[in-house]
């Protein structure tokens, strides 16, 4: 039995009852179904009430989802929130509270610009039974702009998200990682969303050499808006600890797929970035 879970950033407001919005939602229905999803990371979704219309309005009535949105820091950075849409006819969310949080719990003095959304998810063989071992999700959005200090210090965009990455990679993800909660349940890792890194970089700036980075197609629409450019979205894990677990990662061209190529509309309706998916075998 295999799990597909699906990472898009979807960089856009949604403006209720326009064409728009019915296309953003059009779109995320189709692109579930046709993927088989079973768990959703959504960045950039800029409030609550904004997952909730898309778990309302764009997923099966026939199927049990549930979401969770939360800011991932104070002030402006914050406006980039997180979120996780998940088939509980598939998964169950397995934290104490059944619910995702936001991580904070990490030494380095180098902070996050955005601290990551964690969830742990129970697979299910059946809607009332759970398979035991459980799949833990870090979504992460590292910063894309300069950054300025209290003290008045900048740090260009691509030197902090390289230091970001290294965090995330490295001790985020062990922390995360190596935590037993008293179940002993055997626990996947992965770290997944929008890199503003390409993979090499990933790679080459890994807080841990085994935690290597995945899904090198190019994932973001270019300013002419007729192709696409960089691939800053990944999914990333312990390629030596997890070596026996099959899995395969993909890009969707959604805009090829659902807009007939037509990437001005794409971008006007859903994002400048095309989703990806890791099924896990």
């Amino acid at each position: 039995m295999s799990f597909r879970i699906g990472s898009l950033n979807i960089h856009k407001r949604i403006h209720k009852e326009s064409e728009s919005e019915r296309d953003l939602f059009a779109f995320i229905h189709d692109f579930v179904a046709d993927e088989h999803i079973d768990i959703l990371a959504l960045q950039e979704v800029l409030k609550e009430e904004e997952l909730k219309r898309i778990r309302d309005r764009a997923l099966s009535p026939f199927q049990d989802w549930h979401g969770y949105y939360e800011r991932p820091a104070v002030g402006k950075s914050g406006d980039y929130g997180f979120a996780f849409l998940w088939n509980s006819n598939r998964v169950e969310e397995c934290s104490r509270y059944r619910t995702p949080r936001i991580f904070n719990e990490y030494k380095s003095d180098v902070r996050l610009s955005r601290n990551p959304l964690y969830g742990r998810f129970s697979p299910k063989l059946s809607r009332n039974s759970e398979i035991f071992q459980e799949l833990r999700l870090i979504e992460i959005h590292l910063r894309f702009s300069d950054e300025v200090l209290p003290n008045l210090t900048k740090i260009p965009g691509k030197k902090k998200r390289k230091m970001e990455c290294g965090i995330v990679t490295g001790e985020i993800y062990k922390v995360i990682d190596t935590h037993r909660y008293g179940n002993y349940k055997p626990a996947f890792t992965f770290l997944l969303g929008d890199y503003n890194l390409d993979a090499d970089d990933c790679i080459k700036h890994s807080g841990n050499p085994a935690v290597v980075t995945y899904q090198r197609e190019l994932t973001t629409l270019n300013c002419s808006y007729d192709g696409y450019s960089n691939n800053y979205d990944h999914f990333s894990f312990d390629c030596v600890k997890y070596e026996s677990i099959p899995f395969t990662v993909s890009r969707v061209d959604a805009v090829k797929r659902y807009f007939g190529g037509n990437y001005r509309k794409y971008y006007d309706a859903v994002s400048d970035h095309i989703p990806i998916v890791i099924e896990i075998l």
